[in-house]
């Protein structure tokens, strides 16, 4: 990833990281938006932040898309795909939150097994 420096922004990299931050059971999978409050992680005012998300199902084309929280349609996302059934899918990606650190992902309804994020860090 490139990022190409403001006067003023600066990367924050959480180091080594030893759990996952959200689960499965953290998420509502419904094909469906929804928002994740990433405010008790990320420091107030950042501009994006980097996330690494695990996927895994029960089929290929299952899918879980993460994008700026009142974004109103499905371009400017940051997406990862099962590729087949039973085998992980992993994808860096950065989004931007919202003024108050919020962002919104959707998974598939049904098949997925497995998901896990992690925040990397952010630029504020």
């Amino acid at each position: 990833m490139f990022f190409s420096r403001s006067a003023g922004h600066k990367y924050i990299d959480r180091g080594f990281i030893t759990a996952n931050d959200y689960r499965i059971g953290d998420f509502t999978l419904d094909d469906a938006y929804h928002t994740l409050d990433l405010s008790s992680i990320i420091a107030a005012g950042s501009v994006v932040c980097m996330l690494f998300i695990a996927l895994k199902g029960d089929a290929g084309g299952l899918k879980f898309v993460v994008k700026k929280n009142g974004a109103d349609n499905d371009y400017n996302v940051f997406s990862v795909f099962t590729q087949v059934a039973n085998l992980s899918a992993f994808a860096f990606g950065i989004v931007a939150p919202d003024e108050n650190g919020i962002i919104e992902y959707s998974g598939s309804v049904s098949g997925i097994t497995a998901a896990d994020m992690i925040v990397k860090g952010w630029l504020v």
